[in-house]
């Protein structure tokens, strides 16, 4: 059933997958990235199998959204740290809610922009030559090889120390680089080749899949709203 708050929402799982609705966009909530909803925005949630929602809502009259619109937000061991303290209100006291619903805002004002890095040395060098170079295709099993570490170390480096497994981080990283090539002048078909995309349509999905809607749609919107500030 469609329907809208009165106050600000943080869509947050503890478990399985659902999917939001939102004005003709299909945005994908999971273990890896929670739903910033302003409020008054009309949504319908499709809950998948097993799926354990935990809304977290933001009283507007109290609470200035970081945004304007729907944002997905990356999740992280300090952000789900924070959901699970409002998700249980009964155990804190109003201030350390209060405290925490600041911080939450702050990490919800960064949305999917900050990309995580790991800590273990050998996973950061290759964590660095990505970020120089998003379009590089090696393995981590090709990876290893250059570092001289094993594959499983640095797949266990990069989940335990980003939160995110080794394909998932470098898709982040494609696609947040691929956000920053929209203010460019290069094509659509130009972006996704720069940050290692073989396939225009392949770039598309994935584009979709993370912000909920395609790189075209996202460039006119931000280009029809101005210079950032």
């Amino acid at each position: 059933m469609t329907h809208r708050h009165d106050a600000h929402e943080l869509t947050w799982l503890a478990a399985g997958e659902l999917q939001v609705d939102i004005g003709g966009r299909a945005w994908k909530v999971d273990a890896a990235r929670a739903l910033w909803i302003p409020a008054g925005v009309a949504h319908t949630v499709r809950p998948g199998r097993d799926a354990l929602a935990l809304p977290l809502f933001f009283p507007a009259d109290r609470w200035t959204s970081p945004h304007d619109a729907p944002r997905t937000i990356r999740r992280s061991a300090h952000l789900d740290a924070l959901a699970r303290t409002l998700a249980q209100p009964g155990l804190a006291t109003p201030s350390a809610l209060a405290v925490c619903r600041a911080r939450m805002l702050d990490l919800v004002a960064e949305g999917d922009e900050q990309l995580p890095m790991p800590l273990d040395p050998r996973a950061r060098e290759i964590a660095d030559a990505l970020v120089a170079d998003p379009s590089r295709p090696e393995t981590l099993e090709e990876w290893g090889r250059v570092a001289h570490v094993s594959a499983k170390t640095l797949q266990r480096s990069f989940a335990c120390e980003t939160g995110l497994r080794f394909p998932e981080w470098r898709t982040l990283l494609r696609l947040q680089t691929a956000r920053r090539l929209l203010d460019s002048d290069e094509t659509v078909a130009e972006v996704a080749a720069h940050v290692g995309y073989a396939s225009c349509t392949a770039f598309i999905d994935a584009f979709r899949r993370a912000y909920g809607t395609t790189p075209a749609r996202l460039r006119r919107s931000e280009r029809a709203r101005g210079p950032r500030s």
